[in-house]
């Protein structure tokens, strides 16, 4: 492990060193803005391609939209089966394998009925009520069969949240369509999760940790490599939080209390694909008090791992 003294964490890109600038487009999704950048003759019908596909990830994944696929389980899958789409279904058993990796630290069921921590609502409710949905929280009450691509619930008020994964697997789809194309040379940014491929006219892209106090400031930056992939994700306190008494709550929830993570400002990892990256960001955000935790997820899933924790704000690299 290596100690850094440092302020604080965020993932920065840069495609301004070349005189020739890639394509980029934006469009909004999963929550956020979401960016495209690739080398070569631009291809309108390709765009299209991601965009289609990246909003109907939005539309079924959406947590809060009564009319997604996601409201139509936590709202009936406890009755029985209901069938769904295969990528969703794919999804929703990946989810729950990185729940059961991680230990629950990452639980795709966090938000069950009682669940009452809501940036939205700013308030901050009774411990005693917070524990009251906790027999509700686990992979074990969901029933996932890809075969038929259906998903049933054990328990009514059993609830599905994507917001810890989805941007990270609709980067690694875009990659996939972006292969599919023949493009070696891209950079997506969804929302904070990143994939980057090959180079920039020849040049590797930078990629920045950048202050997110001073955003003009760049903490450390590296060059990716160009002969292929770099996926990595960032989880943090530092922009979705809710300050009440003089204290900062995080939206990052420890599914083991059902309370927020304290002290973990901010978490970026680097994994073979950004779902893993987003997934182990949110996990290793609740875990980061455990050295020995970080160290089996590291080896288990083939991480690097930055994390700025602590009162004192130091950045470890692990």
């Amino acid at each position: 492990m290596k100690r850094i003294f440092l302020l604080s964490l965020l993932l920065f890109f840069t495609v301004a060193a070349c005189s020739k600038p890639p394509n980029t487009f934006s469009f909004k999704g999963l929550g956020g803005d979401l960016t495209v950048s690739y080398t070569g003759p631009q291809d309108a019908g390709l765009e299209k391609e991601i965009v289609k596909q990246v909003t109907t990830f939005s539309r079924d994944l959406n947590y809060y939209s009564d009319k997604s696929i996601t409201s139509k389980l936590n709202t009936g899958a406890h009755i029985g089966p209901i069938e769904v789409p295969g990528w969703y279904c794919k999804l929703l058993d990946a989810a729950a394998f990185f729940t059961r990796e991680t230990g629950g630290k990452f639980d795709i069921t966090y938000k069950s009925e009682g669940f009452l921590w809501d940036l939205h609502r700013n308030e901050v409710p009774n411990p005693d009520e917070v524990r009251k949905h906790l027999p509700l929280v686990g992979v074990d009450n969901l029933v996932i069969d890809c075969a038929k691509n259906t998903v049933a619930f054990k328990k009514e008020g059993v609830k599905l949240d994507f917001g810890g994964i989805a941007a990270g697997y609709a980067a690694d789809e875009t990659r996939r369509l972006m292969e599919k194309a023949g493009r070696k040379d891209f950079l997506i940014n969804y929302t904070g999760e990143l994939v980057v491929c090959g180079s920039k006219y020849g040049k590797p892209w930078t990629v920045g940790i950048r202050n997110p106090l001073q955003k003009d400031e760049l903490i450390r930056t590296f060059e990716t490599p160009m002969d292929g992939c770099t996926s990595m994700s960032t989880s943090g306190d530092y922009e979705r939080y809710l300050e009440k008494n003089g204290k900062k709550f995080s939206h990052i929830i420890d599914p083991a209390t059902g309370n927020p993570v304290e002290g973990a400002h901010s978490v970026t990892v680097i994994a073979p694909d950004c779902m893993t990256a987003d997934a182990l960001a949110t996990a290793l955000s609740v875990g980061w008090r455990d050295k020995e935790y970080i160290a089996k997820m590291k080896k288990r899933l083939d991480l690097k791992v930055f994390m700025l924790t602590g009162e004192d704000l130091q950045l470890f690299e692990y």
